[in-house]
């Protein structure tokens, strides 16, 4: 996806840590391969039910805040969308 190409080069000249983009990175592949939908597709909607699904799986609330971090990154920062 030449768009987490694009997400690790706009992160590392905003001098996120390594770590942190290894794990925006990892939260973005798991976000699009559960919605299955091309990144030009998604909906606020799409992003809600996804970390809908998280909290219903009793996923800790830092591990959703990271998740809506990333994607909230990768929409508003590299595709310059915002919901």
């Amino acid at each position: 996806m030449d768009e987490l190409y694009k997400f690790r080069k706009e992160a590392e000249f905003r001098k996120l840590s390594p770590r942190t983009i290894e794990t925006y990175q990892n939260c973005l592949r798991k976000f699009f391969e559960t919605v299955k939908k091309d990144y030009r597709a998604v909906t606020k909607k799409d992003v809600r039910e996804f970390l809908e699904n998280l909290q219903k799986k009793n996923a800790a609330g830092g591990i959703i805040h990271i998740f809506f971090n990333a994607i909230k990154f990768f929409f508003e920062q590299i595709m310059h969308r915002t919901f």
